[in-house]
């Protein structure tokens, strides 16, 4: 359950979750411009930048990602097997959908997407769209009629 929780709050991969024992993958910090705690997580895939900028920097805004950070300093992390995941959650779901629903659960929050692409470590915005978007969800926006232009 912890490992799930880590990767559905604060949008982490997989192997970052997992990553999440090792100390020098991680760090704590605490932040004077947000004053709030922020968990910076080193992203090993990205060889073409400087090392420096290779850490992504995830703020801890709500009650659940506060519990994250409790869970991270217990240890108390352990992966689940993808069989176990598709036998109480559904078949279609993989050790990434706690990563995917990230987006959408931030939006729910009042989130921006510009924030929550960077807080996935995206180099822009476009990834985020494309790869995390909710694929089944129907929206849209509401324009009122006096916006609207007519049609000759």
């Amino acid at each position: 359950y912890n490992w799930l929780l880590l990767s559905i709050w604060l949008g982490l991969r997989p192997f970052e979750v997992d990553g999440l024992l090792k100390a020098k993958t991680f760090k704590i910090e605490f932040n004077t411009d947000i004053k709030k705690q922020v968990l910076l997580v080193y992203q090993s895939k990205l060889m073409s930048i400087a090392e420096k900028e290779r850490w992504k920097r995830i703020p801890i805004i709500f009650e659940e990602q506060l519990q994250c950070i409790s869970i991270i300093e217990t240890e108390k992390i352990k992966r689940p097997l993808t069989k176990t995941v598709r036998k109480y959650i559904g078949q279609g779901i993989t050790l990434y959908g706690g990563r995917k629903g990230f987006v959408d659960l931030m939006l729910s929050k009042g989130q921006k997407l510009e924030d929550i692409s960077t807080w996935l470590g995206h180099k822009d915005i476009s990834t985020t769209w494309v790869h995390y978007k909710n694929r089944i969800k129907v929206s849209y926006t509401e324009v009122p009629a006096s916006k609207l232009k007519s049609v000759k």
